[in-house]
């Protein structure tokens, strides 16, 4: 399991040790493709902090794309400042197939509401798409909230243990 903090300038949104500009960026700007479902995953939640509706929609499977509308996304994303990123599990089913189950920590920006988060399932599939291979988001299902105990560091990514930050 992985945390990713949004705070930490140094590290990419996504949680990894690497910049931005190292990890997520080359996706955002179509430079490179993720070789994972995990990593494409962890890329959306980035792309989630940066409000990059574009690259949402592109990395969403084309048999689900059409559920989504671009001004509903950027409205959901705008109602939330994204924090950080946990990982519960990345499950390989087959070399085109695969899930993802995570938790995302966010403020709600217009309710006085504490830390709250996004739990999900999600499914990825990978399939041929102009020539190249690529992993895509297929759907999702919600998951119950993760339990965040009092002497862990707190989710917000400040540093502090959580009964002294969010709780």
């Amino acid at each position: 399991m992985s945390i990713a903090s949004a705070h930490s300038p140094a590290n990419c949104y996504c949680g990894s040790d690497t910049p931005y500009q190292q990890c997520c960026e080359p996706f955002h700007r179509y430079q490179s493709h993720a070789q994972s479902a995990e990593q494409l995953m962890r890329s959306r939640f980035s792309a989630c902090v940066l409000k990059d509706i574009d690259y949402l929609l592109n990395t969403t499977h084309h048999s689900t794309r059409s559920l989504y509308c671009r001004d509903d996304l950027l409205d959901w994303l705008g109602q939330q400042q994204w924090l950080s990123l946990k990982v519960v599990q990345h499950d390989v089913i087959s070399s085109a197939q695969a899930s993802v189950e995570f938790a995302a920590f966010y403020w709600p920006i217009q309710q006085a509401k504490p830390l709250c988060q996004h739990r999900e399932y999600s499914r990825f599939l990978r399939e041929l798409d102009d020539g190249v291979l690529k992993w895509f988001f297929v759907d999702g299902q919600d998951r119950p909230d993760l339990l965040i105990q009092r002497n862990q560091s707190c989710p917000c990514g400040s540093g502090k243990k959580h009964k002294k930050c969010c709780l």
